[in-house]
């Protein structure tokens, strides 16, 4: 199990491998910070598709493609958050803060959702995790759906 919070305050490389279909896909990330969005920063924040009982949380991140061929980014959708009861959490989006929003463009919430992976280059974004409201102390690790993650 690799906890989020160790992760982010040790600032090391993962390398991370996924298959899908005959394919497979490595990539390095880093996670740079895991921080709940604070909705006054937003313009327009009732844009915003909010579920009742969830908050959204911001996790930004570098990455660089590994395999010979451009990727998709939408690769770090393959992570999974996993609090300590065993709750699994995937990426998730919303229209304005990832296309319409200043806020959005800033963070770079659109750079892991539409754009392609160079190989050997790094990218640099955010990605929008929706978790429940009252789970604000909850340890989280994380995981790569059909693959595999370890510290470089």
């Amino acid at each position: 199990m690799i906890l989020l919070k160790d992760v982010i305050d040790a600032g090391n490389w993962f390398h991370c491998e996924y298959k899908r279909g005959n394919q497979s896909y490595q990539f390095r990330l880093r996670i740079l910070s895991f921080q709940k969005l604070d909705l006054t920063q937003v313009d327009e924040p009732e844009k915003i598709s909010l579920e009742k009982e969830t908050t959204i949380w911001l996790m930004e991140a570098e990455m660089i493609n590994l395999t010979k061929e451009p990727i998709s980014s939408g690769v770090i959708g393959y992570m999974d958050l996993k609090n300590q009861k065993g709750m699994k959490y995937h990426m998730s989006f919303d229209s304005h803060l990832l296309a319409f929003s200043e806020f959005g463009k800033m963070k770079r919430l659109n750079r892991f959702n539409t754009q392609l992976l160079i190989p050997k280059i790094k990218a640099v974004g955010a990605i929008i995790l929706r978790l429940p409201v009252n789970d604000d102390n909850a340890e989280y690790s994380i995981s790569i759906r059909n693959g595999s993650i370890c510290e470089v």
